[in-house]
């Protein structure tokens, strides 16, 4: 795959509500290069072949083929010239997986996985063709009212057969997925109180850590250090606020952001142009 541009992705950009699934083809496709998010995703190809790049490492995938996108993990998808392809793309917002989590199911070993665990497995059989018929009723649900909460059901089914062909992995042992639990509860927690002071002392007493241990295993996660992505989510929260006719000081400070001179020079760092020109844009554009 040809090196382009890392962009993020923040989910509020992205999708409404804590998921999304849409059937992706060519004429049909996210032109977003080689990007990340801070959510989780699925991608299943029901058809065509093509390749994936997942951090550092290139992947075929060909019908049957699944991928499995860890939260901040560098990712893109290039299809093969040509050649007609289908991938089904799930969005998941880290709460979304944590309400299905049992203490005999925890779904976050789908994307916390062994490093020697590779992203890519393939599906074939009666599996494969459970999956494609998921998919089918989630794109043409059986009912008009109450569609959202049909859909809901329907991914936590297609995850549940996922996770039934993953295991047992010999490596799910090594797994601790109450540490990955952990900083996905950590992460839901940092979006529900942008607008509060969040101190890394605060931050690990409500994980139940020292600061040092929280911020080691936070970046084992992520791959990214929790200021950093504390500044990406308050950045996008003050991106919708400027979009909804904010002045750049109001969003500032409802962002979560104390000192407007450390949110200007944030915003432009990831925004690439200032609050106020982001404002601008945002007015043209309605």
């Amino acid at each position: 795959m040809q090196e382009r541009h890392k962009t993020f992705f923040p989910r509020q950009e992205l999708y409404q509500g804590d998921f999304d699934g849409m059937m992706r083809s060519p004429g049909r496709e996210f032109e977003a290069g080689f990007h990340f998010h801070d959510f989780y995703e699925i991608q299943f190809y029901p058809e065509g072949s093509g390749r994936i790049r997942i951090g550092e490492q290139e992947y075929p995938v060909s019908a049957g083929d699944v991928a499995v996108i860890n939260m901040f993990e560098l990712h893109g998808y290039v299809p093969e010239k040509g050649k007609f392809y289908q991938r089904f793309a799930v969005s998941l917002d880290p709460g979304f997986l944590l309400a299905a989590c049992s203490g005999q199911t925890n779904l976050l070993a789908l994307f916390h996985r062994p490093a020697e665990d590779p992203p890519v497995f393939h599906v074939g059989g009666e599996a494969f063709e459970r999956c494609r018929h998921l998919i089918e009723v989630y794109e043409n649900p059986p009912v008009e009212f109450g569609k959202d909460v049909y859909r809901r059901a329907v991914l936590y089914m297609l995850l549940a057969v996922l996770f039934d062909q993953k295991h047992p992995w010999e490596a799910a042992a090594a797994i601790p997925t109450a540490q990955a639990e952990t900083v996905t509860r950590l992460i839901c927690y940092i979006g529900e109180h942008l607008e509060e002071e969040l101190d890394l002392t605060g931050l690990a007493d409500y994980a139940h850590f020292s600061t040092s241990y929280l911020c080691r295993l936070f970046r084992r996660y992520t791959g990214t250090t929790l200021k950093q992505y504390i500044n990406l989510k308050r950045v996008e929260r003050a991106k919708a606020l400027l979009k909804g006719g904010a002045t750049a000081r109001e969003a500032s400070l409802k962002a979560g952001f104390n000192n407007y001179s450390y949110f200007y020079k944030t915003f432009k760092n990831i925004a690439g142009m200032g609050p106020a020109e982001y404002g601008r844009l945002g007015e043209r554009s309605k």
